[in-house]
């Protein structure tokens, strides 16, 4: 999952429009945390692993208050099913570690309830190492419905007695050594599940066997904005966190890209949603602006890029782009501008932010908005503003149109760094001396009497 942000952006054009009008939570100071699902303590389930799988989960118990329920679910194109593991079994289905247990041994007790497809069948799993070895591995099946709790008991070792050293325990709810048969719908319950002998009157009880014990899995992001952290949520990170000081306000996006094993996680955030390697959606917009405004800070990993896009859509098909990247550190914090070309007005923007390709890669943005172009002005004051000469050679003349006033004027390099500023006195009309500033592109930010303002893309020659 290494993309760089155009091309991947550029791949995916289904927007959505969910959202009000204007940018949600651009200053990045409200965050929420949202429990993804509940994780049984002790036990394996889907919901432990990495993307962990919310199909393993708490429903009212025989005993106690809770039991475990499993179901088989449709995942994209695959199925998978819920399962409950004290242990360890490899990508071959085989036992490699166990919990420990150390009375003797012959049955497997406890509750159930279950509704199996037609072919299908739930597991019941049990492991045992003696001195050492992995001496018993009994498998035992449930099929059919049984919709009322009901107790089974059955052999561990053939009913014979065996004193292990650990011991794994599982359930499943439909058999993974029959992929064949595996069908989505099944479900099986469990509660109070314990190892039992004959000759052992107390045995030794396995951790969170009645089920009571579970962990909310959370994950927090800025309020109108995705991330991976609900993928990462199982494994306690967070891609995104919210990060003081701000270039304003309480709290900026800190967006960090992240080492997975052998994989790379790219810290993305966006106002649209996040599935693979593709992203989609965005929130509602009429505007045409002609520059987002970001302001960053950035610590590559090594020579790394951070990528910065807005992106316009029309009823479903791209109508605007914006886009840039950021290369090297920016220590303080730096106003960074895409300008968006923008052809007819939109319905809907999605605006995203990448940290880069490189694990160590940490953004942050702070202060998000699109200027310029109709933004925030009526349509009979889209061009309340001219700005000549284009090219300009020593000066530039700024005139506002009949009913706007001029008020304030910042001239900027087109990574957004402040060069020259100054108002405008009169507010009718300004001259901007440009002759301490060099040859090339510029953006001249201006500020208006009403409190709005514009960019203008201006060249000196």
């Amino acid at each position: 999952m290494r993309p760089r942000l155009l091309p991947l952006y550029l791949a995916v054009l289904i927007p959505c429009t969910s959202r009000a009008q204007g940018l949600a939570n651009s200053s990045f100071d409200q965050w929420s945390t949202s429990v993804l699902y509940e994780r049984l303590q002790e036990w394996r389930t889907g919901g432990s692993a990495p993307f962990g799988l919310d199909n393993t989960t708490r429903v009212a118990g025989a005993s106690g208050t809770y039991a475990a329920r499993m179901e088989t679910v449709v995942v994209g194109t695959d199925t998978a099913f819920g399962f409950a593991m004290l242990g360890n079994i490899d990508q071959n289905d085989v036992p490699v570690a166990g919990v420990p247990f150390t009375t003797a041994i012959d049955a497997v007790q406890g509750y159930y309830r279950c509704d199996l497809q037609p072919g299908d069948s739930a597991v019941v799993l049990v492991g045992v190492w003696s001195f050492g070895v992995l001496a018993v591995m009994d498998l035992h099946t449930i099929g059919g419905a049984q919709p009322t709790w009901t107790a089974f008991d059955l052999p561990v070792n053939q009913g014979v007695p065996i004193a292990p050293d650990s011991v794994i325990v599982a359930f499943a709810s439909s058999n993974p050594l029959v992929p064949a048969g595996i069908v989505p719908g099944s479900w099986l319950e469990v509660d109070a599940v314990r190892l039992t002998s004959t000759i052992t009157p107390m045995p030794d009880e396995l951790p969170n066997h009645e089920f009571e014990l579970w962990d909310p899995v959370t994950s927090e992001d800025p309020d109108g904005w995705t991330s991976y952290n609900n993928l990462l949520a199982p494994l306690q990170l967070s891609a995104v966190t919210p990060y003081t000081p701000a270039h304003g306000g309480a709290f900026c996006a800190r967006i960090a890209t992240l080492g997975l094993g052998n994989d790379t996680l790219p810290g993305i955030l966006t106002n649209g949603r996040l599935a693979d390697d593709a992203v989609s959606g965005g929130e509602a917009y009429t505007d045409m602006p002609t520059t987002m405004n970001v302001w960053v800070r950035y610590e590559p990993a090594g020579q790394d890029t951070a990528s910065f896009l807005a992106m316009f859509f029309k009823n479903g098909l791209p109508v605007g782009l914006g886009y840039t990247e950021v290369g090297g550190t920016v220590s303080n914090w730096t106003l960074v501008s895409a300008t968006t070309n923008i052809f007819i007005a939109p319905d809907t923007v999605l605006i995203a932010f990448q940290a880069g390709d490189r694990p160590g890669s940490v953004l942050y943005v702070d202060d998000l908005e699109l200027v310029g172009g109709n933004v925030g002005l009526p349509p009979a004051r889209a061009g309340a503003v001219r700005v000549y000469p284009l090219p300009a050679t020593d000066e530039l003349v700024v005139e506002p149109a009949s009913g706007a006033a001029l008020n304030a004027w910042t001239l900027r390099d087109t990574m957004g760094r402040p060069l020259l500023q100054g108002s405008f006195p009169r507010g009718d009309r300004g001259v901007i001396d440009l002759r301490a500033v060099a040859p090339g592109p510029l953006l001249l930010e201006l500020l208006l009497s009403d409190g709005t303002r514009r960019i203008e893309r201006v060249v000196k020659r």
